[in-house]
């Protein structure tokens, strides 16, 4: 009898392990599933970043020398107050038809890559030049460009998996005092 009830003990024990082995390997496959998913959204930000980047576009609408008439004398602007009001920004519709950096703020796309679809919403905020986490209150001369991307499939918690990257772009400038640009 008491054989019995040590086979017993032995069998609940070795099911309460063998659950916990399959309990932490699925929380692992998870983490690795989340980890990879979330590589992949970095990398959808990364490259709409970089497309931005690589298109030139300019700062800001007072700083685009294709708006002015030719020959430009620099500076076009001398005050961070001339620049686009942060209420003013926005308005573009389409990634290719935006002109400065502020267009993008509001702007939703998709982008399909590897047969999956991700939703890209960016937002534009005048940032502390000195401390680019901050934002400003007013227009400065460093704006930070944000891509958030979302897969609204993958839901964690109830919420879609999304993942936020940002960049700093800058507007150098010659001071009128001294003649050197910043």
């Amino acid at each position: 009898m008491h054989q019995f009830i040590y086979v017993l003990a032995a069998l609940g024990v070795t099911m309460i392990l063998s659950l916990n082995l399959s309990n932490g390997a699925r929380r692992t496959a998870q983490r690795v599933f989340i980890n990879e998913a979330a590589t992949q959204l970095s990398g959808v930000a990364y490259d709409v970043l970089e497309d931005i980047e690589r298109s030139g576009i300019a700062f800001d609408e007072r700083t685009d020398e294709s708006r002015h008439p030719k020959p430009v004398m620099f500076p076009l602007v001398r005050t961070s107050g001339e620049l686009t009001p942060v209420a003013q920004f926005g308005g573009c519709v389409d990634f290719d038809a935006c002109r400065d950096v502020d267009d993008f703020d509001g702007l939703q796309i998709t982008r399909t890559t590897q047969d999956h679809v991700y939703v890209v919403d960016f937002s534009v905020r005048y940032v502390d030049e000195s401390n680019p986490t901050e934002v400003a209150l007013a227009q400065t001369f460093a704006k930070r460009i944000s891509a958030k991307v979302t897969h609204p499939s993958i839901m964690i918690n109830g919420e879609p998996l999304q993942v936020t990257i940002s960049r700093i772009v800058t507007y150098h400038r010659v001071t009128e005092k001294t003649g050197i640009w910043l």
